[in-house]
């Protein structure tokens, strides 16, 4: 087996998580060498800013899209530095953003000094020794580190539940961000896509980006579409968070009660959604485990589809699409996809007739959404294996502390061992988006440096007040 060279910290995953946490260490000082993992061909992009169509749109305005947690507007200056003269509120190309991060990362590696280096290769395997991390690649090299950060990003969709897919089949995609799912349709091609979640909305605009008119049905189980950004023309009336502490059926009562109330005000019912921003992660944390699954078996779809928006030109789009006939939403469930070798009979229950129907596509994308789970992924399996990673109590990742770092499978922490981004759902609910993620990328750089010592800690309980004082900070500053 060749080894790559040791290194004081490994950060596995070189999406918008991993390159800020890299760069995070540089801007602060760290002197340690660093070495950055990315499996895919462009480091620094991830899946969600190297898009396979170049009209695929942020949802998040530029003007909240900074990388660094201390400056947000900083990605809108820098286009406006590039000639790209662009409204705060606007919301550009995820193409523009890719560029930007590159060149973040590009800026980090040249201030490292050597310090920081690019790995490319898919991380596999795991094992320990004494205080030492080793990664394996699937190429046979090894990294050794005495520090490990696992930004893994998005996985991709899981197979779908009761449906036998065919191995080698042309028109089944499970991976929804690759070119061939995104291609370009033909007048005419029948396109079946699964799931109504932000990723379908950017799929069935790559799909009719050439302008052709396919007949796309796209199915989830709720036949519901991201709600589109505020618009202009409400007032501004504001919405009163509920209390911490409040039990799961408590806050939903509450916030439905609250979007009625603006809304009879002349406002906007998004203010009664927004006002939990700056406390979600502490209205997850006080729900009980009962609470926490009753919300993802029965809350988390309303919830995604009020809180994850998009601009209103995409969904003009999708409407566009609607009255020209070549998309229609349909709510039900896949029950079988019999091979039909160039395409493939799709049967499924609809959820308004409760009667099966049936129907050939040439292309069925897998759209379901993004799995966390630790067996989507070999490095988290042979971690968990080890005893080094275990999953959140729901499943939703892998299970940390406050500080990033990661639980074993005793229930203890794993020294050396820390997690940002996705895979922190469980622990945080909200942990997807550039605002939520640049907040975790600083913590997890301080917390490898050994930031505490700033605050003048030497113990655990210590360290858990100074978190403790940090996130009251943040609080109320995003409050204000």
């Amino acid at each position: 087996m060749s080894n790559c060279p040791s290194c004081d910290v490994c950060v596995v995953g070189g999406g918008y998580s991993g390159t800020m946490v890299c760069a995070n260490l540089i801007r602060l000082g760290y002197c340690g060498t660093i070495v950055l993992v990315e499996r895919g061909p462009r480091v620094a992009r991830g899946v969600a800013y190297d898009p396979p169509n170049e009209r695929l749109l942020l949802n998040v305005p530029v003007a909240n899209m900074g990388a660094w947690a201390d400056d947000p507007s900083e990605f809108h200056r820098w286009l406006i530095g590039r000639g790209r003269e662009v409204a705060p509120g606007a919301f550009v190309s995820r193409a523009w953003y890719g560029e930007y991060l590159e060149q973040k990362l590009t800026e980090a590696v040249e201030s490292s000094r050597g310090r920081l280096s690019i790995v490319r290769g898919e991380a596999v395997a795991y094992s320990r020794e004494s205080d030492l991390h080793r990664v394996a690649l699937k190429d046979g090299r090894e990294i050794t580190s005495r520090r490990l950060v696992l930004a893994l990003g998005n996985l991709r969709p899981g197979p779908l539940s009761g449906v036998e897919i065919p191995g080698g089949t042309a028109w089944w995609h499970a991976d929804p961000w690759s070119g061939a799912a995104h291609r370009a349709c033909a007048n005419g091609e029948r396109v079946m896509v699964i799931g109504t979640g932000l990723t379908m909305v950017d799929v069935c605009v790559s799909l009719t980006s050439a302008g052709a008119r396919p007949r796309i049905t796209v199915l989830s189980r709720n036949g519901l579409l991201p709600c589109v950004h505020a618009t202009p023309g409400f007032k501004a009336v504001s919405a009163t968070p509920p209390e911490l502490g409040w039990p799961l059926r408590r806050i939903v009562r509450h916030v439905r009660r609250e979007a009625r109330r603006v809304m009879r005000e002349g406002g906007d019912w998004r203010a009664a959604v927004d006002c939990l921003r700056p406390m979600t992660r502490a209205i997850w944390a006080g729900l009980s485990a009962k609470d926490r699954e009753r919300f993802v078996r029965l809350v988390r779809t309303p919830w995604d589809v009020h809180r994850h928006r998009v601009p209103a030109e995409v969904i003009a789009k999708l409407v566009e699409l609607q009255q020209r006939k070549s998309l229609r939403i349909v709510a039900g469930r896949v029950r079988r996809a019999e091979d039909l070798g160039a395409s493939a009979r799709v049967t499924w229950l609809d959820r308004a007739t409760g009667r099966e129907e049936s129907a050939e596509f040439d292309r069925v994308i897998n759209c379901t959404g993004a799995r966390t789970s630790i067996d989507a992924s070999p490095l988290l399996g042979a971690m968990a294996a080890a005893g080094t990673v275990r999953s959140e109590e729901i499943g939703l990742g892998v299970q940390t502390d406050a500080w990033a770092r990661a639980i074993g499978r005793d229930g203890t922490v794993s020294d050396g061992v820390w997690v940002v981004g996705p895979l922190r759902r469980g622990t945080l609910w909200e942990s997807t988006a550039v605002p939520d993620l640049r907040e975790q990328a600083l913590d997890a750089a301080r917390e490898v440096i050994g930031d505490g010592e700033e605050w003048g800690l030497g113990d655990p309980t210590a360290r858990r007040n100074a978190g403790s004082m940090k996130n009251a900070a943040r609080f109320l500053a995003d409050g204000a």
